[in-house]
Parts: C-alpha cells; sequence; structure tokens
C-alpha cells in the first residue's frame, strides 16, 4: 500500500516533538483531524471544496474519506482510513495534504492539486519522501517508527514553488547481523530527528537532519522584506 523505511514494529513512546519551521507561514493551515469512528467535514477557504468522512457500519471497518466539490453531488475517494488523519489544505485552495496516520507509529503523506473541478493526486509524494529520508538513516541503522508531529506551508516566496515542510521523529535502531524470526524485539531506539521539504506539484523531497533544540534550517527563499 505505502513504501516504508526500513520498519521496525515497536511500542516506544514517542520523543519530544520538535520545534515549529522557522519558515512556517504564521497563519496555521486549515486542517481538521479525522478518525474511522466519527464523521467530520472540513471545507477550504475558498468554499468550493470539502473533505469529509464517512464512518465504518461496525467498529471494524474502515471509514472513508472523501474530497468533493461543494454544493454537487461529485465526490472521490481519498482513502480507507483505518485509524485516523489530517487534512490539510493550502490558504489559496490550490492544494491538499492528507496525513494518513494508517499504524500506531507510522504516518503516509497525500498530495492534491484542487486547481481544476477534479482533485488531482499527486503520484509519489510518499514515496519521493519516505526515499529523501532513507538516504540520511545513518548507516548500519533502521528506523523504528516515522511519525510527524508537524507540517506547514512555508512562506511563499515570488516565483517559486510551492513548498510543504515535515519535522519527523524517527528514531534509528542498529539493524540487526542476521534475521532474528518473527516478533523478535530491538531495544528503543536513538532520537532521531530530520526536516523534510516537499514542492509542489512535482513532489522532489529533501530531508536533512537537525537538533529540535535548535530552529530547522531554512533553505526555502523567504520573501523580501
Amino acid at each position: 500500500m505505502y513504501r516504508a523505511l526500513p520498519f521496525v514494529v515497536a511500542f516506544a513512546l514517542c520523543a519530544a516533538a520538535p520545534a515549529r519551521a522557522a519558515e512556517c507561514a504564521s497563519k496555521p493551515a486549515v486542517q481538521a483531524e479525522f478518525n474511522s469512528s466519527t464523521q467530520h467535514t472540513l471545507d477550504s477557504p475558498d468554499k468550493k471544496w470539502k473533505i469529509y468522512s464517512v464512518p465504518g457500519h461496525s467498529f471494524s471497518d474502515d471509514a472513508s474519506v472523501f474530497i468533493a466539490l461543494a454544493d454537487t453531488d461529485k465526490k472521490w475517494r481519498v482513502v480507507y482510513l483505518r485509524r485516523r488523519g489530517t487534512a490539510y489544505f493550502s490558504d489559496d485552495s490550490h492544494w491538499l495534504i492528507f496525513r494518513d496516520d494508517y499504524l500506531e507509529q507510522d504516518s503516509a503523506i497525500r498530495a492534491f492539486d484542487l486547481s481544476g473541478d477534479t482533485p488531482k493526486e499527486l503520484k509519489h509524494a510518499n514515496v519521493n519522501i519516505r526515499t529523501a529520508m532513507s538516504k540520511q538513516i545513518p548507516k548500519g541503522m533502521l528506523a523504528e517508527y516515522v511519525h510527524y508531529p508537524d507540517f506547514c506551508y512555508a512562506v511563499p516566496a515570488p516565483g517559486a514553488p510551492t513548498t510543504i515542510i515535515l519535522l519527523s521523529d524517527t528514531p534509528v535502531v542498529r539493524r540487526p547481523l542476521f534475521s532474528m524470526g518473527y516478533g523478535y524485539h530491538l531495544p528503543t531506539g536513538t532520537p532521531y530527528f530530520m526536516r523534510v521539504e516537499v514542492t509542489l506539484p512535482d513532489t522532489h523531497a529533501t530531508a536533512a537532519q537537525y537538533d529540535p533544540k535548535r530552529p530547522a534550517p531554512i533553505t526555502t527563499p523567504a520573501p523580501p522584506g
């Protein structure tokens, strides 16, 4: 379903959430959280679109999350929601990002272009993000889990593509030298934080390690002051 980093199932507590990236827009994105058991709706800032969830028929059923043109019967399924997720509209209603927390400690990112009358999913967004993060994992190590405690749309720069920023809490553990069989346990991972930039619509992703005690490095051009 989703391409993941080398992943070890674990039940460790999340490390402290990293600080918000300094170059995020001062106004948070229009957003809403969704879960598999409760119906929720979020309108885009321009009221052209809405994203909403329809719970399953029983506790064990996945919910369905749809994007729809407001005041019409046209809708498109975004995802079957196993657990919970968060939708983020850009201020201009051009973009929709959906973070699907499909496992307790793992998430996938979906991106949609809403500039037309039909939502267009930007393919390979999640794969490109994971590939960029994989390149930053120290040699001989595995990601224990992937969690995104913060997301934002970057401050727009004249003539530059739209950029989203993800701050990732991704502890790492040493890769086993040999298979230890099903259900083996590895120690709790070492805290490891990454900052990921993704440009839209090409979904080109870059990642870099950073210290959450200090501001994440700024690479997105800031508007002239």
